[in-house]
């Protein structure tokens, strides 16, 4: 493993399936700092050009883990797969014992997320269950492009302007009132707009960003002008 100086937002991943191997390389090329571990050497190979550094190591070896110097890193994402689950929560585990600050760990199921958490992870992913869930919500409603929840009680959301909203402006379709939304910028042929003014007039092709309670947000879904 080629020596690494571990930063505030050093990133260790454990399991290079494609979650793992997804993960590391974005946070790589955003400039973070990853060490990748797993316990196949072909990806290791695959990981090295992409990383600062790796190892391939027993995860579910404790001395293993210390040796490498996991408990330093202020941020760990288990990523073990489906296929691996009795891996995946004793990696966790171990992790946690370490006092790892932040632990975020692959789920493949309730029940699984469940005795994650239970065992120490901070956080758990099931990425199956989000992507299912966002190709059912863009199914279901064409014009919701993408959402972010913002804690329990507010949501992010990109709306394709419909046509019942092109050529209006803000002022005339008065989404604060009407759905309760705030616009805060507008994308025009791949160009973002913050803080538009409410004179601004929408095009089809447009791109609204806004946000508003996650319930004003679900009511809007169900606008049929929408």
């Amino acid at each position: 493993m080629a020596n690494m100086g571990i930063k505030k937002d050093s990133v260790a991943i454990i399991g290079l399936g494609r979650f793992g191997m997804a993960v590391a390389k974005t946070l790589a090329s955003n400039g973070k700092s990853v060490l990748a571990l797993d316990n196949d050497q072909r990806m290791i190979d695959q990981i090295a050009p992409y990383v600062e550094a790796c190892a391939c190591v027993d995860t579910m070896d404790l001395e293993a883990l210390r040796e490498i110097g996991l408990e330093d890193f202020p941020c760990v994402i288990v990523g073990i797969g489906e296929k691996a689950k009795e891996a995946s929560i004793l990696t966790t585990a171990l992790v946690a014992g370490l006092g790892v600050p932040r632990i975020i760990a692959r789920a493949t199921d309730e029940l699984h997320e469940k005795v994650l958490k239970a065992i120490g992870a901070h956080e758990t992913v099931n990425p199956e269950a989000e992507i299912g869930h966002r190709i059912g919500q863009r199914l279901s409603y064409p014009n919701f492009l993408e959402e972010f929840q913002l804690g329990d009680e507010a949501t992010l959301v990109e709306i394709d302007v419909p046509e019942s909203w092109a050529n209006k402006s803000l002022q005339e379709l008065n989404l604060r009132r009407k759905h309760r939304i705030n616009v805060v910028a507008i994308r025009k042929q791949g160009k973002v707009r913050a803080n538009p003014s409410s004179d601004e007039v929408l095009n089809k092709g447009d791109t609204l960003i806004a946000i508003g309670s996650t319930k004003a947000v679900e009511g809007l879904k169900d606008n049929t002008s929408v």
